[in-house]
């Protein structure tokens, strides 16, 4: 077989479609949900294990200067959302077809940095042996792990690395639905009940109540069987987000055996 990896047909661009359709970028990533400014006016160096010295500075809650291994500075506009402790950011380079994503955890000073870039002209062989060219539009990617440098600190022996949990899970990516906190439920369709479970609806109002609302607040309130096709539901759009009070069973037992407590 000579069949390269991607089996979807796409139109080819050259190096230069590719970077006029990259200018969007400049301005910075987009979300459904609002980002963050926690990385407003601070400045850090991120030094990454085998992989480059990156200088940040974020002049604003959307714009950043930035320094590769001690290089010229660029600017660029980027985006941050948050998770308890850590804090994510992402940006491309103008001109230059690549960009960074970056997780940093505020508490222990670890980063993961994710390059990623176009128009790469990487060689690879196929399944048949041939030898290609990858196509400009196939985003390549390497991850580097490493830290924020700070002075008169020691630099941490034990980095972000690569692990095994998800192994034999899967998971579903999709857009962000601007959903993140009860109130953001207001309008919108969502499971509040199951069948087998009574309780489940009657949790469901206390959440709805801690944040003074009732289930009047919703598009719709809906009930359903097994979790698994609710799932289905809020995965094909048909449903927004699902109240889920409860830790059910098959969650419960998995963080268990990883010694962890729901």
């Amino acid at each position: 077989m000579d069949i390269p990896m991607h089996r979807f047909k796409y139109t080819k661009l050259t190096k230069e479609q590719i970077g006029q359709k990259l200018k969007a970028t400049e301005a910075g990533p987009k979300c459904a949900s609002e980002f963050s400014g926690v990385l407003a006016g601070k400045s850090f160096k991120i030094v990454t294990k085998d992989g480059p010295i990156l200088d940040y500075s974020f002049n604003k809650k959307n714009k950043l200067t930035l320094s590769e291994n001690g290089g010229k500075k660029v600017k660029s506009g980027y985006g941050a959302l948050t998770l308890k402790q850590m804090v994510f950011f992402s940006h491309m380079i103008p001109e230059e077809q690549k960009g960074y994503n970056v997780f940093v955890d505020l508490d222990t000073n670890l980063v993961t940095v994710i390059e990623v870039w176009l128009s790469s002209d990487r060689k690879e062989m196929t399944l048949g042996r041939k030898e290609i060219t990858v196509d400009d539009r196939e985003v390549q990617r390497q991850i580097y792990f490493g830290y924020l440098e700070n002075e008169g600190k020691e630099v941490p022996e034990n980095l972000h690395h690569y692990t095994n949990r998800i192994e034999g899970k899967g998971m579903y990516w999709k857009q962000d639905t601007g959903i993140e906190t009860l109130t953001d439920l207001k309008g919108k369709v969502v499971y509040v009940a199951q069948k087998a479970n009574p309780m489940f609806w009657e949790m469901a109002k206390q959440q709805l109540a801690s944040v003074g609302m009732t289930a009047d607040d919703l598009k719709a309130k809906l009930t359903f069987g097994v979790i698994r096709d609710a799932a289905r539901d809020m995965i094909e759009g048909r449903v927004d987000a699902m109240l889920c009070p409860v830790v059910p069973s098959a969650v419960r037992s998995s963080s268990a055996r990883l010694g962890h407590t729901a």
